[in-house]
């Protein structure tokens, strides 16, 4: 099977300001007075930075156990972070996107929506547009995603590329959800308007993003023209060596012709690159022509260990992976092609 998946204050101000309304309207209080006032403000006001740089403390903290798959861990301290500046729409925004993770989609939209209150961001869409997509709501999904590409295109250069970045992204996003939709031709036409645009980019630093490839060759793949899908992939890993996605397609192609060594190769490079999801091993039928090879079942064992030690949750949580299991089971192996 073809893989598909590319599975992060108001009210000091204002009790400060009414602080000094009432120190200033009182004209009885003593010099004594006075200078105790400015003392009790001033530790208000190193209350006020402590807390900043104590919820961008946690902030951090939460982005690296995130990265380290301390899920639950990271996503207790990021909610901290939201809960001492809940006006910094970052903090929100990378709560989200952990929720998402996660599989707490539901949890993530009610995140997003208080972002959006604080201030439209084109950020704050797009992981809208992701959580609605993990639901299977692609629709709903496409609407975000397209609503994204209009917002702040406006300002100087470095805000424009931004712009551009965003677009693209955006692009692949409707892309993805009509390849989940079985809508392989839209996929195309989409993602081909996305290459011709970074070709064309007044900031030529954006080079084309491997992701546009992958999930072109993903399309063309659906679309019965496994060589096309070949070539994307390839395209793909030419930008990027490290998109283990492209390199276990890349595997497929050559696992259903029997040409065993490339596939291995190309299996192996998946799996060296984070590959590590051994459902595929067993339940992949595309990949039959390989099961009971040496070098094979070496790969396996190794992803079976590194999945092991991935937290039950998320994309390794037991609802997901008895998801993927079924979707496997479902897919009828390929037939190679001409």
């Amino acid at each position: 099977m073809i893989r598909t998946l590319f599975r992060l204050s108001s009210v000091l101000a204002d009790l400060t300001h009414s602080a000094l309304a009432r120190l200033f309207s009182e004209r009885a209080l003593r010099a004594t007075l006075y200078v105790f006032a400015g003392l009790a403000l001033g530790a208000l006001f190193n209350e006020q930075a402590f807390t900043s740089q104590d919820a961008d403390r946690w902030h951090r903290l939460g982005e690296r156990q995130i990265a380290r798959l301390d899920l639950t861990a990271g996503l207790t301290s990021l909610q901290r972070a939201v809960d001492l500046r809940p006006n910094k729409l970052k903090y929100r925004h990378s709560l989200a996107a952990a929720q998402i993770y996660m599989g707490r989609d539901a949890e993530a939209l009610q995140t997003l929506e208080a972002a959006w209150g604080l201030t439209p961001s084109r950020r704050t869409l797009h992981l809208m547009g992701v959580a609605n997509e993990q639901l299977e709501l692609h629709d709903v999904a496409i609407g975000y995603f397209s609503e994204s590409m209009s917002v702040g295109h406006e300002g100087k250069r470095w805000q424009r590329e931004n712009a551009l970045r965003a677009r693209n992204r955006a692009l692949i996003a409707i892309a993805r959800n009509r390849v989940h939709m079985k809508q392989p031709q839209a996929a195309i036409s989409i993602l081909n308007r996305a290459i011709r645009e970074q070709s064309s980019s007044v900031a030529p630093h954006i080079s084309q993003y491997p992701e546009t490839h992958f999930w072109l060759g993903v399309a063309y793949w659906l679309a019965g023209d496994q060589n096309a899908g070949l070539f994307r992939f390839r395209n793909a890993v030419a930008l990027d060596p490290g998109d283990a996605n492209s390199w276990y397609n890349i595997a497929c192609y050559y696992a259903v012709r029997n040409q065993t060594n490339l596939a291995l190769a190309s299996l192996q490079t998946a799996v060296d690159n984070g590959f590590s999801e051994p459902e595929y091993f067993v339940h992949d039928g595309d990949l039959a022509n390989l099961h009971g090879l040496p070098r094979f079942d070496s790969l396996h064992k190794r992803v079976k260990k590194v999945s092991a030690s991935h937290p039950p949750v998320g994309p390794r949580s037991e609802k997901s992976v008895a998801s993927l299991i079924e979707h496997l089971q479902n897919q009828e192996p390929l037939v190679a092609s001409n």
